[in-house]
């Protein structure tokens, strides 16, 4: 996660490349200073899922702060919580779909920072769920599906979309760009990805 305002680098530590298996270790924030060309482990950690009781390591965040001076993040098992880089510290929201929330690689804030948008999964899972264009009102907390892509495009184009690698919101917040990987064949409930 880099804040574009400090020039600080985020991310949490991990002993591992990626944390698939949630589990209850403590995933610490680590910053770093391009200038002074230096680590440091914050006080701060993931907050552990408000359902299962795991913790993994950060996954998505959004590209600015918010302008209450934080950022909307989330962990490898869809935890939704707030990181505040200044004051050291993070504040569980939720879970971003479903009953205990799911993997989910990026996500885009609207212009007025009212709303977030995700698409479910990464690896070729997201159909499970009707592969879901996500509006969460940051706001209310509430959740809702504006597209469900995964029936359209299959029926449409042959195409099953899986997941997602990224989404983009333009500035003015009318046009949601999705980065898919899915793939052209049978419908599957998992495995769905490969052809981008």
């Amino acid at each position: 996660l880099l804040d574009g305002g400090t020039g600080l680098v985020y991310s949490t530590n991990t002993s591992k490349d990626h944390n698939f298996t949630p589990n209850k270790e403590d995933y610490y924030f680590v910053s770093f200073d391009q200038k002074t060309n230096l680590f440091r482990q914050l006080s701060c950690k993931v907050p552990a899922n408000p359902v299962t009781g795991l913790t993994s390591a950060l996954r998505a965040y959004t590209e600015t702060r918010d302008p209450e001076d934080f950022f909307w993040c989330m962990d490898y098992q869809g935890t939704l919580f707030k990181f505040f880089p200044d004051e050291e510290r993070t504040e569980l929201t939720g879970v971003n779909w479903d009953d205990k929330g799911v993997y989910t690689t990026s996500i885009a804030m609207s212009p007025r920072c009212r709303y977030l948008y995700y698409v479910l999964s990464a690896q070729g899972q997201g159909q499970k769920w009707g592969t879901p264009v996500i509006q969460y009102d940051t706001k209310t907390g509430r959740k809702k599906a504006v597209a469900f892509l995964a029936a359209f495009y299959h029926e449409t184009y042959g195409y099953l979309p899986g997941g997602t690698f990224g989404v983009e919101l333009s500035e003015d917040g009318s046009l949601l760009v999705v980065h898919m990987n899915g793939y052209f064949g049978p419908w599957k409930q998992g495995g769905a990805y490969g052809q981008c």
